[in-house]
């Protein structure tokens, strides 16, 4: 099976004929379009993950990997991993990863070890049980007689009653979310460690029923303490069936792809960070608004909808406005003329200051860096910062002191 690597926006590769008209193919079946196919080749969009299609897999790794070395890489994916925890509440921890980055399994591949480490951790002994509702035709009166259905079902068979019991079992809808997930990762997963994983979990859980599962399903589950420790391994569970797709052809070849948006991704982390640590920030309330005002008064009427709307203690207010594009020059941030009028206008209208948020590709003694713009007459601030990403952001002290920082000028 071939593989090949391509990084978020990054330089065209050239691609056989055959492989061209396969990825065609999956791009006209995708929501969106996952990769830009031109002249000069095939390139990545703002989706970073794996797909596969027609025997070839395609990897598409951040652009903060592509300037960086092995160790650099290592921390990369390591905060990928953090800021996928923060925002989907996934439990990674980074000794769980510490193994899989000496291989050159793909981040999807990471993703699947974490999975089964896991749920084996939790299952180890025994498999989760609880009641669940049954009905059927028996031979002796189980549970309570459901008398119409009986009348129906046994006007012949004198000797059957149909009842309606709750039976303490395994083969429940949490189990039968994970026995979903099992077999549906052992299809596409390629790495060996995991094959051999996904295989033990299979037989841990071959007393289950297989069903397909849908998003909706997760709704139903009702966690409790008895449950709560398969909380994070359901999400990573949901992670899975939300972000990828498996469809068999008619010739048995596998299409398979797990793919996220990093803008969404960055902005969530941002948001969530921020939520969760508003209390040190001197910040009352954080959300992320609709499209509460508009541009102008008359039409079009243009929304104006930033990303993170945040009130603090003193009853200031400030916009923060993400984006994930590589955005300096000679170590200075070079925001680009459309997004520093998109930012203005948001400070105009909702009569506030206002934040521009990258992300940081060059290693330096801040996790954040910041300017601010005082535009006079008008009487507020902008804000230009950057998140370091090649830096570990596990060090939650060094981060909150520095967005606290930038916040302070702003006010």
């Amino acid at each position: 099976m071939k593989s090949i690597t391509l990084y978020e926006y990054g330089p065209p590769l050239k691609v056989g004929a055959q492989n061209l008209k396969h990825l065609q193919w999956f791009n006209g079946r995708s929501p969106e379009e996952i990769i830009s196919i031109g002249y000069n080749g095939i390139s990545a969009k703002q989706f970073v993950g794996v797909f596969r299609v027609k025997g070839l897999t395609v990897e598409i790794l951040p652009k903060l990997c592509k300037s960086s070395g092995h160790t650099d890489k290592k921390v990369i994916v390591g905060n990928l991993l953090y800021m996928l925890q923060y925002t989907r509440r996934l439990n990674i921890e980074e000794t769980d990863t510490s193994n899989m980055h000496k291989t050159k399994a793909n981040f999807f591949e990471i993703l699947v070890y974490l999975f089964c480490r896991n749920l084996i951790d939790v299952v180890q002994n025994n498999l989760y049980k609880q009641y669940v509702a049954n009905e059927d035709n028996l031979n002796y009166i189980r549970g309570k007689l459901i008398v119409t259905r009986n009348i129906k079902e046994n006007s012949v068979m004198r000797h059957k009653f149909y009842c309606g019991y709750d039976e303490f079992t395994e083969n429940n809808p949490l189990n039968q979310i994970l026995r979903f997930t099992i077999e549906e990762l052992r299809k596409i997963s390629i790495d060996n460690e995991n094959q051999r994983l996904l295989s033990d979990l299979s037989l841990m859980f071959s007393d289950v029923s297989y069903k397909k599962i849908s998003l909706a399903d997760f709704s139903k589950l009702s966690l409790n303490r008895l449950n709560e420790a398969y909380k994070p391994i359901l999400n990573l569970s949901k992670f899975f069936i939300e972000n990828s797709a498996l469809e068999l052809s008619a010739g048995q070849e596998e299409t398979f792809s797990f793919l996220f948006d990093m803008n969404k991704l960055f902005e969530e982390f941002v948001y969530e960070f921020l939520r969760r640590h508003k209390s040190c920030m001197g910040i009352e309330s954080i959300r992320r608004p609709k499209s509460e005002k508009k541009l102008t008064d008359v039409e079009p009427k243009y929304n104006l909808q930033p990303d993170i709307a945040i009130i603090f203690k003193d009853k200031t207010c400030c916009l923060i406005d993400t984006k994930y594009k590589m955005t300096y020059e000679s170590g200075k941030i070079k925001p680009s003329p459309s997004d520093m009028y998109q930012i203005f206008a948001y400070c105009v209208r909702y009569e506030c200051s206002g934040m521009l948020l990258f992300p940081k590709v060059e290693n330096n003694d801040n996790n954040v860096s910041f300017g601010v713009i005082n535009p006079s007459p008008i009487h507020f601030k902008i804000g230009l910062c950057q998140i370091n990403l090649k830096e570990h952001l596990r060090d939650e002290t060094k981060l909150k002191e520095d967005f606290k920082n930038a916040l302070e000028k702003l006010k």
